[in-house]
Order: structure tokens, then sequence, then C-alpha cells
């Protein structure tokens, strides 16, 4: 699977086998019944039209077989031999005894290799070419994880002329939108400041921005422009044959200042049973689709915002997307000439230019006696120049405390040449350090806020000045998940198959790396407030009582700037029984507790 979140990648390194494992959605997918139970239909479809054929002999290949399922399921319909190949070794060992405890160790042959290693013919990996091959090579841009070349591979080397795959074929498609949400995730709001030219040109990165789609709201959080299209069809049968550009005529010449592509896939599992990625306003089962963490949707910024033509491009990995004039336009593949993307995360960048937290922002400074201020934070981009127009009859020195996005902030500084605002050299005049928590490397809620402590320890002409936020409030609340527990629960059984072995191996990874809290955007995973929001006074040890159906504690951190809160967790008040709005450019805490712990302690 995928990484989280391109967020995610910024702020985490690559780490040990056991990181990878915590860290993956391996439980998840198999938390995913209806993606079980499809797949077992189009594996149980393709052994039953082989039989019908004639075949006597059935080899099923499971290619990263992961927790053994889909072999089990071969197994469990009659085929005769599979062969399983996976290149994680500790995930070969764990199959090994998921499909033993299942009893189908007979007709299950674990292959430690990738698929691109695997051997066949007498004395080799597989005696035979394999008749079906049942694999889950995708994430949520369907390709990103080499689907292409490894259904290329196994087509040519590995499977046998009339092979049947499962799933057959996958279908992308997308959506044009008018979002200033989303879009402020790609350029913030800007309140009539200038740019840089590169700024304005960027065409960002082409790294995933995946999200939960279903949790925005048509009319409020985005229009649609056009309905749900087909672009891209892969056959994996022969998947080379796929298009690589598509033009979608939008039918007349349009302009939206937001424009986003969404996009989704589905694939067919057999010729009747289609799992679908949709999101709930284009899902067979609308709001009552299955939920999925490892296969989300994804959003795409193009250059230009209007034209006649969608253009839809891909290579083996992804795909990119522009709006142009003419059909069959050269589109280049995003790549960051800025330096924002790739240095500052998207929801941060979301975050500088949202509209209510300037204003909260501006109403603190605005309270304040002090008129020489120094504004100091990372990944500033236009936010102090923003409040620097706004509350003209103060004066900004700013420090921004990150070594590339300090350049893009000295570039936009000299660009708009306000004059009551300027690149920090000295702490002479200063009256007031107000500092912004953020940083890009911290995870959880108190992070900033430690940090900023040593930051400004570090100094002694930064230290001795007055300073906001002056306090620091941890709140935390008993909530009830609506699926996100599924992440950190035991597996236990699915289709009728016994996970035990898989749970021990799942949960010894996270508890050797993981912490009890773990950073999410609640504002994705909807949840119940089950307990009044509450502050922690003590040494981050929290005693919770367990109310009926909680199975969550959430955490956020509240800052005092003289009487004025930022918050960076529910928007406003929540109520015993309804669904928490959250802050959403920012992550929470979470503790996900599906053992019903009396108490969890919180260290540093």
């Amino acid at each position: 699977m995928e990484e989280r979140r391109e967020d995610d990648e910024r702020e985490s390194g690559s780490g040990s086998p056991s990181l990878e494992i915590a860290r993956s959605a391996y439980g998840d997918m198999l938390h995913d019944t209806e993606r079980n139970a499809l797949y077992e239909l189009g594996v149980k479809w393709a052994i039953e039209t082989l039989r019908a054929r004639g075949e006597q002999d059935i080899v099923v290949l499971d290619i990263g077989t992961g927790s053994g399922l889909l072999s089990m399921l071969a197994a469990r319909h009659g085929a005769d031999t599979i062969y399983a190949c996976d290149a994680f070794e500790p995930v070969i060992e764990v199959a090994r005894k998921v499909i033993s405890s299942n009893g189908y160790e007979k007709k299950v042959k674990l292959i430690p290799k990738a698929s691109f290693d695997v051997t066949v013919g007498r004395g080799c990996d597989m005696e035979t070419r394999a008749h079906i091959l049942v694999t889950e090579l995708f994430d949520t841009e369907l390709v990103g994880e080499g689907a292409i070349r490894a259904y290329h591979d196994a087509r040519e080397r590995l499977l046998s002329d009339g092979c049947l795959i499962v799933p057959q074929e996958a279908t992308v498609f997308v959506q044009v939108v008018d979002s200033a949400f989303l879009r402020r995730h790609h350029a913030p709001d800007t309140d009539g400041l200038s740019v840089t030219e590169e700024m304005k040109e960027c065409l960002g990165t082409a790294s995933l921005h995946d999200i939960q789609l279903s949790q925005l709201e048509p009319g409020v959080d985005l229009n649609f422009v056009t309905d749900p299209v087909e672009v891209f069809h892969f056959d994996f049968k022969d998947v080379l044959r796929t298009r690589s550009q598509v033009d979608v005529d939008l039918r007349e010449d349009w302009s939206r200042e937001n424009a986003c592509v969404l996009m989704w896939w589905q694939c067919r599992m057999s010729p009747e049973v289609i799992l679908s990625c949709a999101p709930f306003w284009a899902h067979p089962d609308g709001r009552n689709q299955p939920w999925r963490d490892h296969w989300m949707q994804a959003v795409y910024y193009p250059r230009n915002t209007r034209g006649r033509y969608l253009s839809c491009r891909r290579d083996e990995f992804s795909f990119w997307f522009d709006i142009t004039d003419t059909k069959g336009s050269r589109v280049e593949m995003p790549v960051c000439t800025c330096g924002v993307h790739f240095t500052v995360p998207r929801s941060r960048i979301a975050q500088v230019g949202a509209k209510s937290y300037i204003a909260t922002l501006r109403r603190a400074l605005e309270a304040t006696r002090e008129n020489e201020i120094l504004f100091i934070g990372q990944s500033l981009l236009t936010l102090p120049l923003v409040l620097a127009k706004q509350v003209p009859h103060k004066n900004f020195t700013v420090l921004d405390t990150g070594s590339r996005s300090s350049k893009i902030l000295e570039q936009l500084i000299d660009l708009n040449k306000l004059g009551n605002c300027r690149v920090f050299t000295d702490t002479h005049n200063i009256q007031l350090l107000f500092a912004e928590p953020y940083f890009n490397e911290c995870l959880l809620p108190w992070d900033p806020w430690l940090r900023l402590q040593d930051s400004l320890g570090e100094s002694k002409e930064l230290s001795a000045l007055k300073r906001l936020p002056a306090q620091h409030r941890i709140m935390y609340m008993s909530v009830e998940l609506e699926h996100l527990w599924k992440i950190r629960a035991p597996i236990k059984a699915t289709v009728g198959l016994k996970m035990e072995a898989y749970d021990d191996f799942i949960q010894l990874a996270i508890s050797s790396c993981d912490s009890d809290v773990e950073p999410q955007p609640l504002w994705e995973y909807p949840c119940r407030a089950e307990s009044d929001a509450r502050v922690d006074v003590s040494a981050f040890e929290l005693c919770v009582p367990r109310p009926c159906g909680s199975n969550g504690i959430a955490l956020w951190s509240e800052y005092d700037f003289g009487g004025i809160s930022v918050s960076t967790g529910p928007v406003c008040v929540p109520h015993l029984g309804e669904k928490v709005v959250w802050n959403r450019y920012v992550k929470q805490g979470i503790i996900i507790d599906v053992d019903n712990k009396p108490k969890f302690s919180i260290t540093f």
C-alpha cells in the first residue's frame, strides 16, 4: 500500500520493517469486507470458468500475497495448486502461519521473492505457468505501486495462454469541480498580494494528494463542473495497450478560478462484479458506501483554469491533468519550480490562506498594545504579509525558521514592499514576540509548543521578549470513531478465514513502534463526542472514564493569544452524541482504544 499521504512522507522518514508494517494499511484492507467478498466472487468465477472449459489442474498465482487471503480463497474454491509470492520476508512467514491455521498449507506454495524474480520450469519456483492471476497491486492512484509493470511481466513470463486475471480490468474516472477549499491546498489565498512569477506558474508536484472526498459536501465545499468521466481503461491481460493521453471535450470554453480535478477508479472482479472507489455522490451505494482508507480518492490541480479540453495524461506510475484550448496539447508532468510545493505540506499551504485562521490571528494582533511585532514561525508564506496589510498600524519584523521557506518569505516581502513589514535582522525596538505555533516536522498537537519553547530558550534575545501565545492547553475528549478504529483493531476473521496469526504480527509491530497517540486529520474520519472537552493540567497522564460507546480519545491544543484562543481541535463546541466538526488544516491526536484501557500515559 502507498504511504497514507504526501504530508506523512514529508514528516516521517523510512524506518525498520516493524515501522513499515505499523504504518501500512494491511489491517485496514482486511477490515474491508466488501473488498474481500468481491475478490472471493472474482476468484470463484475464474475457477468455475476454467472448469467449464475442461481445465483439470488449475494453477493460480498470487502476487504480493500479504496475509495469504487471496491464495486461501483460491484454495477454498477448488484451485489445485497456488503459488504465492511476496518480496517482504516477514510477511511471507506470517502468511505461512495464517495459511496453515486455515488448513491450506498443502495447496499453497510460498515464494519469498518479488514477482519479477520468480522463475518457471522444472525445479524452479513455479513448475508451470499459472492459469489464473489474482493480485491486489493498487493504491489510491491505481498504478502508483507499479501495477503496470507487474501485470505485463506476469503476462509475458508467468501466465499461460487463455489465462484469467482477477480483477480483469480497471477504469479511471475524473470529475472537474470548482472548489476554493481544495484549490487552497495548491496555492494560498493572497488577499491581493503579489507572488513571484515562479509561484504563479508552478505546476506543483506529482505527489499524490489523496483525500476522503466523501467528507466534503457538494454545494458547500465544492461545485460540480462536469459529470464523472471515464478517461483511462486498463485491461490487465494487455495492460500496455492503455492510452497514455486522453482529451475530454468540455463542450464549451469555460473558466473556473478554483478548478480542480477529482480522480478515482473502479475494477471489475468478474463480468458482473464491480468494486468502486468513488465518493458517495458517484458511488452506487451513495452515502452507504464501504469505508476504505487504503484506496481513497485523489485531487489534481491543473495549471490552467479555463479552456475547452480536459487533457488527461499518464505514465507508468502516475496521472496528471490540465485544461487546454486545443486537443492533443502538450501537458507537462508537474514539477515544483517555486520551492513551495516540495517544502511545505499541502495542508499548511491551505492553512496560511484560510480566512478564518487569518481572522483569528488578526484579532489577536489588534488586541495587543504593542506596535513593534516580531512575527516568528515556519513555512509562513504569505501569512505575515496578509496580516501586515490587514493591521497597517503595527510594524512587523518577520522570522521564518525554515531554511527553504525563509528564502521564499524574503522574496515575497521584497516583492510587495509593504512599509510595515521587513525581514528579521535583530530585536532592536521589538516590543512583542508573536509566535505562530507551527513547524513542518511536528506531528502531535503539543509538539509545536515544545519546539517553540526549545527554540526561544536557545536565544537570549528572543527569550527576553514578551510573547504570545502566553499559555498552552492540551484538550481531550472521548469519542466514538465511526470507522477509524479499524486501522488498529484485530481482524480475527474475514470471509470465514481465521486471521489471528496476522493480528499478532500487526499488533506486535504497532506495539514496538507506535505510541498510544497518533496524528490524524480527524475531519476526514467522522466521530461523535462521548464526553465534554476537558483540559489536561497533569504531567501528561490522562485518566479518562470510559463512556459507553467510546472507542477513542481525541487530543488537541489550544493557544492563548492574550484572551483569544487558537485551537487545533473542534471549530465549534462539541455536543454529546453529535458529530464533531474538526479544524481541517491541522492534524489532531487520537488514541484508538479498541481494548478499552482505563488509562493512557503520554510522555515526551
